[in-house]
This record gives C-alpha cells, sequence and structure tokens, in this order.
C-alpha cells in the first residue's frame, strides 16, 4: 500500500506538470480562435489567389467552430488536473468519459476539414498530427492512473511536451503562409 501512496503523490506532482504542458496548448487554441476571427486580406491587395481565399475560408468559416471545440476539451481536462486536482478517480473518470471522447469527436470533425491548396492541406496535416498526439498523451494518463505508473505519466508528459511544440510550429506556419498570401492575422 506504501507504494501506491508513494505513486499517487508522485502522479499528482506529475499532473502539476502536464498542466503547464496543456495550459501553454490551451493558450494557443485561445488564441487561434481568436485570430481565426480576424483573417482578412490586405486591403491595398486586390488579387483573387486559391491559398489565399482556401486560407481565408479556413481560419473565417471552419477553424472557429473547431477552437471552440478543443478549448472546451482542454478546459475539462485543466478541470481536473493542477490546481484543480482532486484525486486520481476523479482525473480518471473526467478524461475517460469526457476529455477523451470528446477530443475523439473533435478529431474527427478536424479529419474531415477539406482544404484547397496543397500549401494548407500540408499545415492542416501537421495539426491534425499535433492533436492526435495530445490526444495519446491523454489516453497515455489513463494507463499510467490505472497502473500507478511513473513511467507512462513520464510517457504522457513528453507526448504533451511533443504536441505542444507541434501546435506551436502550426500557428507560425499559418502566420507564414498568411504573410506569404497577404492575408492579415489580426490578434486581440
Amino acid at each position: 500500500m506504501k507504494k501506491a501512496n508513494v505513486l499517487i503523490g508522485v502522479s499528482i506532482a506529475s499532473m502539476l506538470a502536464l498542466t503547464g504542458c496543456v495550459s501553454e496548448s490551451t493558450n494557443e487554441k485561445v488564441e487561434t480562435a481568436q485570430t481565426v476571427e480576424k483573417a482578412v486580406e490586405k486591403p491595398e491587395v486586390q488579387k483573387s489567389d486559391k491559398v489565399q481565399d482556401d486560407l481565408l475560408s479556413y481560419m473565417n468559416e471552419i477553424m472557429p467552430s473547431l477552437a471552440e471545440q478543443e478549448v472546451e476539451v482542454i478546459s475539462l481536462y485543466d478541470s481536473v488536473s493542477g490546481p484543480n486536482y482532486t484525486d486520481d478517480e476523479t482525473m480518471y473518470n473526467t478524461i475517460l468519459d469526457e476529455v477523451i471522447p470528446k477530443y475523439g469527436k473533435f478529431i474527427t470533425n478536424l479529419e474531415e476539414v477539406k482544404v484547397e491548396t496543397e500549401e494548407l492541406r500540408n499545415i492542416h496535416e501537421n495539426y491534425i498530427k499535433a492533436v492526435n498526439i495530445q490526444n495519446s498523451g491523454f489516453v497515455t494518463i489513463l494507463s499510467a492512473l490505472e497502473e500507478q505508473d511513473m513511467d507512462k505519466m513520464n510517457e504522457a508528459n513528453e507526448k504533451l511536451t511533443e504536441a505542444r511544440k507541434m501546435m506551436r510550429d502550426y500557428q507560425t506556419q499559418i502566420q507564414a503562409l498568411a504573410k506569404e498570401n497577404d492575408v492579415i492575422i489580426e490578434m486581440e
């Protein structure tokens, strides 16, 4: 029984570390949701470019609702981790019953997005890879909690860190594509 208590205590510390990873990606998603609503063509440019049109549609019509879905799921995770952590059972049940099913639906919706141009499609595919890694991190947390296994908790941390980096890369790539195609992305 002492071993389980030690693992639970270490698990709590690990969850605090996880919150930092996920909270940053949550902030990124919130920024994306705010950014999405403000993508506009530069007024001095009067061209009708396929990439530009695709990017404007993606940022203004497609991504806002997806960003809202992701923010909802990350908020659910945040509600049971870090300073909001109460116990392993509550965290486990929330991740199992709410986070993973809702994130799975979000991923399905994200994978159904159709973009016209190769440039944007490649960036979008990178985002899909990032959210799948993050989802794998959530699944690994469940396994770590079930087995009280710190190695698995460390593996979950690594997955969440990798996903966070990939999400930052996605945002950088979107910004670069916007700049190349005379689209302004205004952040509130």
